[in-house]
C-alpha cells in the first residue's frame, strides 16, 4: 500500500493513497521531521507521543470522576424522590385522614342513631369538611405553588416566609434588597424558591432554633439567597465536601451548579450555620418552557 505524508491545517497526516485513510495526529515540529520515515513507525510515534497520553489520562479520569458522581446525584435523587413521598403521605395521614374520618364517624352516629339531625350536628360537620378542604388547599400550595406563575422571586420567597412563620410558629425574618422586578425564567424561579424551602426545613428539623435571617439581593450578574441561623451549627471542618453535609444539600448543590451556580457553607459549632446561594440571573425561557408554555396555552 502506498503512503505519504503530509502536513494540513490542523496537524500532519499519514495518507494511505488506495483508501484515502487519514491519521490525524498533534501539531509537533519533532512530527514534521520524521515524515521520511516509514509510515508504521511515524503512527506509531503518533499514537504513543507523551503528550497524546497525558490527554487521554486527563480526559478518562475526568470522564470517571463525572460519571462516579451522575451516580452518586441520581442515588441523590432517588433518596430525595422517597422522602418526598413519604412527607406527602404523612401530610395525607395525619391530616386530610383523620380529618375525613372523623366527619364521616359523626355522620354515621347520626344515620345509625335514626333520628333527625340537628342543626348543630351538620354545623360541626360542615365545619369537618371545610378543615379537609383548607388541609387539601395547603397540601396543593405546598406542592405547586401558584405564587411562582404570578409574582418575582422575591415576593415568592417572602410569601414562603411569611406562611412558615405562621404555620410553625417560627421566628424567620426575611430581608428583600431588591427593589426592581428581576424576570427570571420558571426553572430558576422554581429552584430558587424550593431552595429557600429546603433551607427552612433544614433549620427547624435540625438548627434546634427557629429563628433565621434570610436575604435575597442581585447584582448587575449575579442573584444572591443568603440564609443564616444561629443554631447548632457544624464542625465544617470535618465536611470535606458538599457530599458529607446529607443528601438533601448535596443535591440542591448540584442543581444549582446546573445554572453555573455556588452553593457556600459556612458554619462552627454551637455558632450558627450561613448558606449563600449565588447564581447568574438567567431570563431566557428554555426550549422545554416553550414548549410547556405553548401545550399548557
Amino acid at each position: 500500500m502506498a503512503c505519504t505524508c503530509q502536513s494540513g491545517m490542523d496537524g500532519v497526516y499519514i495518507c494511505f493513497m488506495e483508501d484515502n485513510v487519514k491519521v490525524p495526529s498533534i501539531k509537533s515540529p519533532l512530527l514534521r521531521t520524521l515524515c521520511i520515515r516509514p509510515c508504521q513507525k511515524l503512527v506509531q510515534m503518533v499514537c504513543k507521543t507523551p503528550e497524546n497520553d497525558d490527554t487521554t489520562a486527563a480526559h478518562t479520569a475526568a470522564l470517571a470522576r463525572r460519571t462516579a458522581q451522575l451516580k452518586q446525584l441520581n442515588e441523590h435523587l432517588v433518596y430525595c424522590e422517597e422522602i418526598q413521598r413519604k412527607t406527602i403521605a404523612s401530610d395525607l395521614h395525619d391530616s386530610i385522614a383523620q380529618t375525613l374520618g372523623m366527619g364521616i364517624s359523626r355522620i354515621k352516629n347520626i344515620t345509625e342513631s335514626g333520628t333527625t339531625p340537628r342543626k348543630e350536628d351538620l354545623h360541626d360537620i360542615q365545619s369537618v369538611l371545610e378543615q379537609a378542604l383548607r388541609e387539601v388547599r395547603s397540601l396543593i400550595y405546598r406542592l405547586s405553588p401558584p405564587i411562582l406563575d404570578d409574582f418575582d422571586i422575591d415576593i415568592a420567597i417572602g410569601f414562603l416566609v411569611e406562611e412558615t412563620n405562621a404555620r410553625e410558629k417560627t421566628e424567620f425574618v426575611y430581608t428583600n434588597h431588591i427593589k426592581d422586578p428581576v424576570p427570571l425564567h420558571h426553572t430558576l424561579k422554581v429552584t430558587l424558591y424550593r431552595a429557600a424551602n429546603e433551607l427552612l426545613t433544614n433549620i427547624r428539623k435540625h438548627a434546634g432554633t427557629l429563628k433565621a435571617k434570610i436575604q435575597l439581593s442581585v447584582t448587575d450578574q449575579d442573584i444572591i439567597l443568603q440564609v443564616a441561623d444561629q443554631g447548632c451549627g457544624m464542625d465544617i471542618q470535618k465536611v470535606k465536601n458538599i457530599q458529607d453535609c446529607g443528601f438533601g444539600l448535596y443535591s440542591l448543590s448540584e442543581r444549582i451548579q446546573n445554572f453555573g451556580g455556588t452553593l457556600k457553607i459556612a458554619s462552627a459549632r454551637e455558632q450558627g450555620t450561613q448558606i449563600t446561594i449565588t447564581t447568574p440571573v438567567m431570563t431566557k425561557e428554555s426550549a422545554h418552557e416553550k414548549t410547556h408554555a405553548h401545550h399548557c396555552g
